[in-house]
């Protein structure tokens, strides 16, 4: 399948066609085939850049953030920080209306400042603006560790699975940047 071809090999320019043109039920069933057969030529550094650039729009195409979760756990090299066995506070701005939903993202970081830059900024943009978050991430929450591209970016990101978060807590607030007039 191609966008399971896109997704190993970190393939931006495939992605981006594939988020354009594709259905959910095939970003679903790329998924699902990923998991039963994680294929031995996967690039797991350059699939995990795309997902740092892509994962918000493959997220919404899978709709699915449990099946999500476990194509990256097979497609993302198995994170094994120094943190992995203890765990780690992480940070994420989140947009509120998405925190109330109970839908919250994949990608924390261990700095406050970047979350703080997403939480007043794209998810400001949105509803009823944007939240900061911090929880504590137990080591089997944690799926992937910042790579390369992450800390070039200098987002220190990880990628977690949300539902094993513990103790999330909503540390801050930001106002629609659209409603207060301050686009």
């Amino acid at each position: 399948m191609k966008i399971l071809s896109a997704l190993i090999h970190g393939d931006r320019a495939g992605l981006q066609v594939f988020l354009e043109a594709e259905t959910a039920s095939a970003w679903h069933q790329a998924c699902i085939d990923l998991i039963k057969d994680a294929p031995e030529t996967a690039d797991p550094e350059a699939a995990h850049s795309c997902f740092i650039e892509f994962g918000h729009r493959v997220r919404e195409k899978v709709d699915d953030d449990r099946l999500l979760v476990s194509a990256l756990r097979q497609l993302l090299a198995k994170f094994a920080g120094t943190d992995a066995g203890r765990g780690m506070v992480l940070y994420r701005g989140e947009s509120m209306d998405r925190f109330q939903e109970g839908h919250i993202g994949l990608c924390w970081t261990t700095k406050r400042s970047v979350a703080e830059m997403f939480a007043g900024g794209l998810n400001a943009m949105i509803g009823q603006g944007g939240v900061l978050l911090q929880a504590s991430a137990p080591g089997h929450a944690l799926i992937a560790g910042p790579n390369a591209h992450s800390r070039w970016l200098g987002e220190e990101e990880y990628l977690v699975d949300p539902r094993l978060l513990q103790n999330i807590e909503l540390v801050a607030r930001y106002p629609n940047l659209w409603v207060s007039g301050n686009p």
